[in-house]
């Protein structure tokens, strides 16, 4: 499970996660009010479309059919009041929900969670890990729990939703970085390193770190365990690709002709180098 212990994240739109982070409706203030400070209530009333099922691990069951089957229209309709609310249409929870979980491949229920049985479902989806400018990083399995609540019929409340991205052992990044550095993709790439089975050239070298250390690649070797970017690193992650960045980026240092550190960050359940950097600034 690795660092994914410290990682319990709400799914409403939070600073906590890049998964959870997007997607919030718009609010009427008293600026919206016409003249006269009177408001149409029925037009800013938003009712459910259709009754949702008859318990809650009906209605999360429905709910994760619908991820699978990537039905947006079917799973804003089993969205809380509170959640309608805030995505406003299916269009605008479509891409929210899109950002939130990328593709779902699978879903695996495991029935109500201890704290508040009966209202939450214990579950943990498959996911088609990524790491993009776009969706930042998706993890390859997330657990979560849904939180349900009780309007006409059981519906899922996003914002008391908890979940968790469950990443590969720490310990592992180590022995990724050394068998990356024997390779061939250490040096195949004249914009960057490979990046593992995605073959992208998303990823490129923060300068000419990569360079320098395939002008020396026979005697490079890994010099020590993996650990936390430094804090430059970091801000430059989080740009790119989010501010959970901190959550699951590592280095290798490596030492020989050249010394370094290899940014490694944790693709479905690999360990992969994604970047090539020179030592931090002292």
């Amino acid at each position: 499970m690795g660092i994914a212990a410290g990682l319990l994240i709400g799914l409403a739109p939070s600073v906590g996660s890049r998964l959870f982070d997007r997607g919030s409706g718009e609010h009427i203030s008293i600026d919206d009010l016409p003249p006269g400070g009177q408001v149409d209530v029925a037009a800013l009333t938003v009712s459910h479309a259709t009754d949702a099922p008859a318990s809650p691990q009906a209605t999360v069951e429905a709910f994760l059919d619908a991820l699978l089957a990537d039905d947006g229209d079917r799973s804003f309709e089993l969205l809380s009041q509170a959640d309608r609310d805030r995505f406003r249409s299916a269009g605008a929870w479509n891409t929210a929900r899109i950002q939130m979980f990328g593709s779902v491949e699978a879903a695996e229920l495991h029935g109500p969670a201890l704290e508040r049985a009966g209202e939450s479902i214990e579950s943990t989806l498959t996911l088609e890990p990524e790491l993009s400018d776009v969706a930042g990083l998706v993890p390859g399995t997330l657990d979560v729990v849904w939180r349900t609540v009780e309007e006409s019929g059981w519906r899922i409340q996003l914002t008391d939703s908890t979940a968790v991205p469950v990443f590969p052992d720490e310990s592992a990044a180590a022995d990724a970085a050394a068998v990356w550095l024997s390779s061939n993709d250490a040096c195949t790439r004249s914009g960057g390193p490979a990046v593992g089975r995605r073959e992208a050239d998303v990823l490129r070298s923060f300068g000419g770190a990569h360079d320098e250390l395939c002008a020396n690649a026979a005697e490079v070797t890994v010099a020590g365990a993996a650990m936390h970017p430094d804090p430059l690193t970091i801000a430059a992650l989080s740009s790119r690709f989010g501010p959970d960045a901190e959550s699951w980026a590592r280095t290798v240092p490596v030492s020989g002709p050249f010394t370094g550190r290899l940014l490694l960050a944790p693709i479905g359940d690999e360990w992969v180098v994604i970047d090539v950097l020179p030592p931090p600034a002292s």
